[in-house]
């Protein structure tokens, strides 16, 4: 009576050693020798994957200088045997033919394929009412396979699925009883017994923060999980990525401590000296200690960070920047950043100090305040501000700032000119979702904001704007790029000759029209000086092309302008191309633009680094 062929592990693909057999001379047992040429095959009889699975397994046979090819012509054999075998090929014909030692060629009959008669996989234990596993085995190819040719790759590649499974979600006690796949070649059949034993589903125990200079109730409102939830790797790495966020911390570690409880459950369920039987009580026991306790290792931020740059725009020239942050002011994890920017047109001193809510990364109230001194065409401001705002971000990845800005702002704007001081409520939203925050293949970003003031509120004047932009970027493939861009603004008061100019608009530029200077683009009072305008609107259509690599070309068409009236809105038009470089720093721009309604000009370059989110 014969066998039948079980075969635990099957290889389907390059093996990761390989073990040549002797045959013939002492000589050609030896270890090979430097000088040996990589073997090729030429395969007949058979294509597609499982040609390739025979040349996969064949590439790594090189017969010495010194040696035969003939003497290989069983290590080939078999080896072809295996590739064929992963596919359901058992009673195949070969033929072997050596025609140097470099090349071979391989004539193959595979046969009848062999069929899958019993397919039964078994999931024990608290997996089998996991919908993710229940999920996994719906998609699986196996699950399909009963009465199918046998594939060895869908075998395993369950095998492999479960193994990961249950590593993310907590299954660490998980083994296969029973696992294997009976063959009976003369029958073309083959049997696959699967039994997944997956134990209990660890849960959390304590969390251990150690290195910490924040209080431990903000390092707990991070956590993505508690104490006795089920284990989750995601939670693991979400909890990770929380706290880098945070910025209070140089380095993080967040770690399950595995080994510790499994070598408790060990201890728990081995025999004593005095007693060999292990009890049901001592193996209830050590299941109910199927608990992962987590680890927290931080290392607290350098106090004072500070940092400095030097760049170049059309718009505002070449700049310098300075930043001095502190990442962590207290144990509550409040924060401080400063920054000067100073250009010729421009130079500002902002700050910021935050100190997080309840939840830190979502909730906090943040004072901004600063001083910006702008002289530039025919504006000049000194502007004197301070915000308190409170700041919310929601799981749907928008931002809501409820604000009141409390600013003073000395300023002549062409022939205006006056000291004014506001009290500007305000609220805004924001919401940008890219695919790749540098440069994005894919993504949108979406801005709202409207204020408000009133003499009532003790400002000098009353007002009432809106500003709403939108930005989106899809892809064709990966060579074909879109950019799109609105913006629309309008304000509503009686005293426009006392508005500031930060409050008032203006286009042209890098980021707006382009093909026209920096924020010339707006009404003129009878001294063809710029006045600013109540309301805008502009848009962008721009194609990019990838060139090379990190190369683009770009085409586009931008339209806009600022006005006092909706009804007397006349839209400035411009085209141009450009060139794209994905530097290490960021996307840099360059841009040849033509206005199409300023006869003072035929041609502008436009010169900015930076996405365009």
């Amino acid at each position: 009576m014969m066998l039948p062929l079980a075969l635990n592990h099957q290889r389907t693909f390059l093996p990761l050693k390989r073990m040549v057999g002797c045959v013939g001379t002492l000589s050609a047992c030896a270890l090979w020798p430097l000088h040996a040429s990589a073997l090729e095959a030429d395969v007949h009889g058979v294509g597609g994957e499982v040609r390739s699975n025979v040349v996969a397994y064949l590439a790594p046979l090189k017969i010495p200088a010194n040696s035969r090819p003939e003497l290989y012509g069983n290590s080939v054999h078999s080896d072809v045997v295996s590739a064929l075998k992963a596919y359901g090929y058992y009673t195949p014909t070969i033929e072997v033919k050596f025609r140097d030692r470099q090349h071979v060629d391989v004539h193959i009959d595979k046969g009848p394929q062999t069929h899958v008669k019993v397919l039964d996989v078994q999931i024990v234990g608290e997996a089998s009412e996991d919908p993710e596993v229940k999920k996994l085995l719906a998609n699986s190819a196996l699950m399909k396979d009963k009465g199918k040719p046998l594939s060895h790759e869908h075998y395993e590649y369950l095998k492999k699925q479960l193994d990961t499974l249950a590593l993310s979600r907590g299954y660490f006690d998980a083994s296969y009883p029973l696992h294997r796949i009976e063959v009976r070649p003369w029958e073309q059949r083959a049997d696959i017994y699967l039994v997944y034993v997956s134990g209990k589903r660890y849960r959390y125990g304590d969390i251990d923060v150690e290195g910490s200079q924040i209080r431990r109730s903000s390092i707990d409102a991070l956590q993505p999980f508690k104490k006795g939830d089920p284990y989750q790797t995601s939670d693991i790495a979400e909890f990770n990525n929380r706290l880098g966020r945070t910025n209070w911390f140089r380095s993080v570690s967040v770690r399950p401590q595995l080994d510790q409880q499994h070598n408790h459950n060990e201890q728990m369920t081995r025999p004593s000296n005095d007693d060999s039987t292990v009890t049901s009580a001592q193996q209830n026991a050590a299941a109910q200690r199927a608990v992962a306790p987590v680890s927290v290792n931080v290392v607290a931020a350098d106090r004072d960070q500070f940092k400095t740059g030097i760049g170049y725009s059309t718009d505002d020239g070449p700049h310098v920047q300075f930043g001095w942050t502190r990442p962590w002011m207290n144990d509550r994890g409040d924060s401080l950043t400063n920054s000067l920017y100073f250009s010729q047109r421009r130079q500002s001193l902002a700050g910021q100090y935050r100190i997080p809510l309840e939840q830190p990364l979502n909730d906090a109230y943040e004072f901004n305040y600063g001083f910006d001194y702008v002289d530039d065409n025919d504006t000049r401001s000194r502007k004197l501000w301070f915000t308190p705002t409170r700041v919310w971000h929601f799981a749907n990845g928008w931002n809501q700032r409820l604000y009141v800005r409390f600013s003073q702002e000395d300023f002549t704007q062409a022939s205006d000119s006056a000291d004014v001081f506001l009290i500007t409520p305000g609220i805004a939203w924001d919401r940008t979702a890219v695919d790749n925050e540098q440069f994005p293949m894919h993504g949108n970003r979406q801005d709202l904001t409207v204020e408000g003031t009133t003499k009532q509120f003790g400002s000098d004047i009353s007002f009432l704007r809106a500003v709403a932009t939108t930005r989106w970027i899809e892809s064709i493939g990966n060579d074909n790029r879109f950019f799109l861009r609105g913006n629309i603004a309008a304000t509503q008061t009686d005293s426009f000759s006392k508005m500031p100019p930060s409050l008032r608009f203006f286009a042209g530029g890098d980021s707006s029209v382009r093909g026209y200077s920096y924020e010339t683009l707006a009404p003129r009072d009878h001294k063809d000086d710029l006045l600013g305008g109540k309301n805008m609107l502009t848009g962008t259509f721009e194609y990019q092309r990838r060139i090379t690599g990190a190369w683009w070309g770009a085409a586009f068409y931008d339209v806009g302008n600022a006005f006092t009236s909706w009804s007397d809105q006349s839209l400035k038009r411009a085209a141009g191309v450009g060139i794209r470089w994905i530097s290490p720093v960021g996307p840099i721009r360059l841009d040849l633009a033509h206005p199409f309604d300023d006869d003072r000009s035929s041609w502008r370059v436009h010169f900015a680094i930076g996405p365009e989110f």
